[in-house]
C-alpha cells in the first residue's frame, strides 16, 4: 500500500510538471502570434515603401 501512494505521488507530480509546461509553450505561443499580427506597426520606416 505504500507503494501504491509513492507512485501515486510521482505520478500527480510528473502531471503537475507537464501541465506548467503546457501553459507555458502556449502562453509563448500566443505571445509569438501576437507579435506576428502586429508585425507592421513595429516596422521601421526604413523597411516599409517609401516613394522618394
Amino acid at each position: 500500500m505504500n507503494l501504491k501512494w509513492i507512485g501515486i505521488a510521482i505520478g500527480t507530480s510528473a502531471m503537475a510538471i507537464a501541465a506548467v509546461a503546457v501553459l507555458d509553450h502556449y502562453r509563448c505561443e500566443r505571445y509569438r502570434a501576437n507579435l506576428l499580427r502586429n508585425l507592421d506597426r513595429h516596422a521601421s520606416p526604413l523597411t516599409q515603401n517609401q516613394t522618394w
